[in-house]
């Protein structure tokens, strides 16, 4: 299965890793770092991805480059995270196994010595560094779990205590792991302008199609994944039991902005969606006085 034996290069998922590294050398959620347009190391230069978002550049704090993926500020801040601490956060995040997990699998390998541009490489999760699609769901575990899921066939529904943190006396806390994550993080490229609002415990027809290409409207936490095509209308449901707020995306490689396509779904009380509703129909059916209607 490529699920469990692929090999591939993780790219900016790796990026958990590495601002876990970065973490730990002392470097807070806010600290700065320097996001420019490119970054030059020993002859080789590195860019950000097309249409990186100019808000985003300069000087920018960690959560910020986190969040929009700033190649050239993990770049720029590789001497703060050198290769063992890289290797030491892969670890602590469940990326290099220490046991075999009773079936045939590969997690992910880090080099144990880089340096140059192969380390500079390694910040982004590319160079010599390897992850299988199972590795990389194990350390999006780990750091829902505050510590690493450990998997394999004696460990079944354990739940370890917290990441050993700590270096050169700062111990940030496994909270500014989850808040540089995202957890508690407005720049998390989740959240929206318009979530969707509805009532617990209500069933929700939800009726998806697209209007360019297709995606797919994904929420696993309800459940759900319903293509959506041009052309036609798919219907599916679901019914929440708990009030909160839940995240999804597009899970459909839909085109060069498929990761930023972020679903939302707020579920509140019965009340509070009454509330809701009323302020919604006002809000959204409203005419912005300057748009100009053609008259029969």
């Amino acid at each position: 299965s490529t699920a469990t034996l692929g090999q591939y290069a993780p790219g900016s998922t790796f990026k958990v890793v590495s601002a876990l590294a970065l973490l730990r050398s002392g470097l807070t959620p806010d600290g700065e770092l320097s996001c420019p347009d490119g970054i030059t190391v020993d002859g080789r230069r590195f860019d950000n991805f097309p249409d990186y978002p100019a808000d985003a550049r300069g000087e920018v704090p960690l959560r910020t480059a986190f969040a929009h993926s700033c190649n050239t500020a993990f770049i720029g801040a590789r001497d703060e995270a050198p290769q063992d601490a890289v290797v030491d956060a892969a670890g602590s995040l469940g990326l290099l196994p220490t046991e075999p997990l009773g079936f045939a699998s590969f997690l992910g390998a880090v080099p144990s010595e880089s340096d140059g541009t192969d380390h500079a490489a390694t910040m982004i999760g590319q160079g010599r560094v390897l992850a299988s699609p199972l590795g990389m769901a194990v350390v999006a575990a780990s750091v829902d779990a505050a510590g690493m899921l450990r998997v394999g066939p004696e460990s079944a529904g354990a739940r370890p205590g917290p990441i050993c943190y700590g270096r050169g006396g700062t111990e940030p806390t496994i909270t500014d792991a989850n808040l540089i994550l995202g957890r508690l993080n407005p720049d998390r490229l989740l959240g929206v302008d318009n979530a969707i609002v509805v009532p617990v415990n209500k069933v929700v027809e939800i009726d998806t199609t697209g209007a360019d290409v297709i995606h797919s409207w994904a929420m696993p936490q309800m459940g759900v994944k319903m293509d959506a095509v041009p052309g036609r209308i798919n219907k599916t449901w679901f019914k929440a039991t708990q009030i909160g707020t839940f995240y999804g995306e597009c899970s459909e490689l839909c085109g060069a902005r498929h990761a930023f396509m972020p679903i939302e779904v707020h579920v509140v009380s019965e009340a509070d969606y009454a509330a809701w509703l009323d302020g919604a129909k006002k809000k959204f059916a409203a005419i912005d006085p300057d748009t100009r209607v053609a008259a029969k």
